[in-house]
């Protein structure tokens, strides 16, 4: 791990490392190998240094600044690696690590692009010419890097990045270079074309229903394949399946029935949908298949799979839905944190005394009594059934957004733009509209926030009628003297009850952080101690899980 103390450190040298490429190498020589995120940000430093003096950007500069750039590659590896991995920590070190890599790119990016401005308004800088196949590459490249991680901050790509791409683009094949292999960092070798194609798919995975991890392998995936698709001009219908314009600051769309102007490239994705699907049965048909290059499980590899393929075929378009959008302006309570839906559900259940009693197999009471004398004493049960109440309800702190549109399985919101930093992909939501008694269970689904626009939030329904269960971990029990049954001494583990009863077969949804990988329990129902005896894992959210559940008597 990086030391964060070193973030802090802003300590010059006082030899400009940007003076040529050996004044560079030497001071590069200098940076704390031992701590990766200094030495990032001392280089990260320089950068910004060189961009706040407007200095005169000459090859010698160049030199040092590709230096710097080449070097900082294996830090930027590791930093992401740390990132990707490390999916608890704190927001405020993911913020500050995310911030930094981000800052990188963007530095990095404008320093090239200044030169590469340069050398398409002076075409007869010879020794500036020979390198601007190269650092154009390179901004593409980071352009592409820069859409990714916004997206792991469920960002969208603004109209500046758009310009960016588009134009370097348009240099590219203005001066002969697009289909070029040219060097990229060490030897891998890559094309302005491919690179540009890259971006353009990457956000046509709809990458707000993507977490950082899945968006990193689907990227892994265009970086091989992206030789697949073919950039032409005049979209047909007939041949092509996306298109893209030049001239306008957004991505690419489907090909329809039009007139499209000279500005504008397309493609089919065909030979793309085919190497997914090879892919796929190539792992399917392997014996013993081994596990992906990659911290996913296979299942979950191949599912990545299959959702990729769902967004880049065109056949898929409009139809992903499970059922259509009705427009409409309301208010919707929403509440997060296991415990606090809990305590939600709880309070406005429609009718649960079929389900459960409140009150504990084992009250606090009766713990102590066991504790002192080894039995609950009849003074204890008395009093307990004398004073035995539900317990009242308490104040829920929930927030109100705007709802854009619903359908029979969700929502689509608009949140208040502050305070919601704890707002994550697969998030567990209490949800319902001001004017409704009774919560349900929902999930995030989508989540983008558009310059502009602000966050918007898609939300599954997971369970419209939930009910709480109390449910106990079977263990060995304390036996009660003065009654021949068992209890057990344990605090209960909330449970949100997500479906009916059907066969003795339900759904429930359980904070994982409670699950310790037990498989059965007990629960009261109708009066009645049952076996909870748990299936297998339908879902695995942001710290919950939605589980197959069965009852036996």
């Amino acid at each position: 791990m990086f030391n964060i103390l070193s973030f802090l450190d802003k300590d010059k040298s006082p030899v400009d490392p940007l003076a040529n490429r050996k004044a560079a190498e030497r001071w590069l020589e200098l940076l704390p190998r031992a701590d990766t995120f200094a030495s990032h940000e001392h280089i990260l430093n320089a950068l910004v240094d060189l961009r706040n003096k407007n200095t005169h950007y000459d090859t010698d500069k160049l030199d040092a600044v590709m230096a710097l750039d080449e070097y900082a590659r294996p830090l930027l590896a590791t930093l992401r690696e740390q990132y990707l991995r490390n999916t608890r920590m704190s927001t405020t070190m993911e913020t500050k690590l995310w911030q930094s890599i981000y800052a990188f790119y963007t530095e990095i990016s404008l320093v090239y692009y200044s030169y590469i401005t340069i050398s398409s308004a002076t075409p007869s800088k010879t020794q500036l010419d020979s390198r601007l196949p190269q650092i154009t590459l390179r901004v593409l490249y980071d352009l592409g890097n820069m859409f990714k991680w916004r997206f792991f901050h469920y960002n969208q790509a603004d109209e500046k990045l758009w310009r960016m791409l588009h134009k370097l683009y348009r240099i590219a094949e203005t001066q002969g270079f697009a289909n070029r292999m040219t060097p990229l960092y060490g030897e891998t070798t890559s094309r302005c074309t491919d690179q540009y194609v890259r971006a353009l798919l990457l956000t046509q995975l709809h990458p707000s229903a993507l977490p950082a991890k899945q968006i990193e392998m689907a990227d892994s995936w265009l970086l091989k394949w992206v030789r697949l698709v073919q950039l032409e001009k005049s979209p047909t219908i007939e041949r092509h399946h996306f298109c893209v314009d030049l001239g306008k600051p957004t991505g690419a769309s489907a090909v329809t029935d039009q007139h499209y102007p000279d500005t504008c490239l397309c493609w089919d994705a065909s030979t793309l949908l085919g190497q997914l699907r090879r892919t796929r049965e190539e792992l399917l048909s392997r014996k013993n298949p081994s596990k992906p290059e990659t911290d996913m499980h296979l299942p979950d590899y191949l599912k990545m799979l299959d959702y990729v393929e769902l967004q880049w075929d065109p056949a898929n378009l409009g139809k992903l839905r499970k059922s259509p959008r009705v427009p409409t302006k309301k208010i919707l309570l929403v509440i997060h944190g296991f415990n606090a839906i809990c305590s939600a559900i709880k309070d406005s259940e429609k009718d649960t005394a079929h389900i459960l009693e409140y009150d504990a197999d084992i009250h606090y009471a009766e713990m102590v009594d066991i504790q002192l004398y080894g039995f609950v004493t009849e003074a204890t049960r008395t009093r307990q059934h004398q004073s035995m109440v539900k317990p009242s309800k308490t104040a829920i702190s929930y927030e109100s957004w705007g709802m854009e549109d619903e359908s029979n399985e969700g929502y689509y919101a608009h949140p208040p733009s502050d305070n919601n930093d704890w707002l994550r992909l697969s998030r567990l939501v209490a949800v319902k509209e001001d004017n409704e008694k009774h919560w349900k269970i929902a999930t995030v689904r989508r989540l983008f926030r558009a310059p502009g626009t602000g966050t918007h939030v898609g939300m599954e329904v997971l369970g419209k009628d939930p009910i709480l269960l109390m449910i106990y971990t079977i263990n060995p029990s304390i036996t009660i003297a003065e009654t021949e049954h068992s209890v057990n001494a344990e605090l209960p583990i909330m449970a949100l009850m997500t479906s009916a009863i059907e066969n003795s077969k339900f759904t429930l949804i359980i904070d994982s952080a409670a699950y310790t990988g037990n498989k059965r329990f007990k629960v009261t129902m109708d009066q009645t101690q049952n076996i909870l005896q748990l299936g297998h894992v339908l879902e695995k959210g942001d710290a919950w899980l939605h589980i197959q559940a069965s009852i036996t008597h």
